[in-house]
């Protein structure tokens, strides 16, 4: 990130929540949106099998999915919200701005699977730690 603020790179790959997160910290930063789609990753939460006190975690699952918790995360932490049926006008701006640009890329989740270890094994070996990234 210093690097980028400093102008020695000008393109990274960064999660779009710790740009905004730089930006609002008045880091002079941007982002963009290749045309041809972005891998969404959704977030998830579950319940652990056999915990303590299963009707907290329950209770604690529908607030995080909640309209409410929801529109907060996205205010207080850059959150892109996992429900689609909030509406535009209850996010903050750059949500909107965020689900206006967003193309989700088509992912061929099988050849993922299948090929995924032997991916990030080649990015372990050449790119992790190269001084030339």
């Amino acid at each position: 990130m210093e690097k980028l603020i400093r102008r020695e790179g000008l393109v990274t790959v960064w999660d779009l929540t710790d740009i905004l997160l730089q930006q609002d910290r008045g880091m002079p930063l941007g982002f963009g949106f290749p045309p041809s789609g972005v891998p969404v990753i959704d977030d998830s939460i579950g319940l652990v099998a056999g915990a303590q006190n299963p009707e907290a975690g329950r209770a604690f699952i529908d607030w995080v999915g909640s309209p409410e918790a929801q529109r907060l995360a996205a205010e207080r932490a850059f959150r892109v919200p996992a429900r689609t049926d909030l509406a535009a006008e209850e996010l903050p701006p750059w949500a909107r701005d965020v689900l206006e640009r967003l193309v989700p890329a088509e992912v061929d989740w099988a050849l993922l699977e299948e090929r995924g270890q032997e991916w990030m094994a080649r990015w372990d070996r050449t790119i992790r730690g190269s001084e030339d990234r």
